[in-house]
């Protein structure tokens, strides 16, 4: 089996995508991490404003997402999603992006193993961060965006 194979394979059950929803896969190693190129097939959503359905690419972004969980190196995800454009209304839009969370470039894989990592007693911001490949500021972000302790309130009279 060649590596392009492999990479579809493994990007396909760490998010739960069907092997077909892959268009392209290669991966390289540049300065001790491994980078995946990926493009996903094409699904020509309809346009979210006007509900058009024969939506036309307007062009391509490469984003990187940052999916160290698949080996003890960094690992870079490179992204490549499509944007479209509606030629009635003129909105453009992206695909559905299946490996983040809104707004983040961090996966959500490791979000999800990170905050399964802050459940054990014995585990700190940087031991989770280091094995990661993300800083301990992103661990603590995504611990006070996932936790919600009550505050302690205090009695009327003190």
């Amino acid at each position: 089996m060649n590596d392009s194979y492999n990479n579809t394979i493994t990007i396909c059950n760490t998010f739960g995508l069907e092997i077909d929803c892959i268009e392209s896969c290669t991966s390289i190693v540049r300065n001790k991490q491994v980078v995946i190129d990926l493009k996903l097939t094409d699904k020509r959503p309809p346009c979210p404003d006007c509900g058009n359905e024969s939506v036309k690419i307007k062009g391509y972004v490469a984003k990187k997402i940052n999916h160290s969980i698949l080996n003890d190196k960094g690992c870079v995800l490179v992204y490549h999603a499509r944007r479209y454009i509606c030629p009635i209304c003129h909105t453009t839009y992206y695909e559905i992006n299946p490996f983040v969370f809104r707004r983040m470039k961090i996966s959500s894989s490791i979000i999800l193993c990170v905050m399964k990592d802050l459940t054990k007693p014995s585990e700190t911001f940087v031991s989770i961060a280091e094995r990661y490949h993300i800083s301990p500021t992103t661990v603590a972000s995504i611990f006070d965006a996932t936790v919600n302790i009550p505050r302690a309130k205090l009695p009327r009279c003190i």
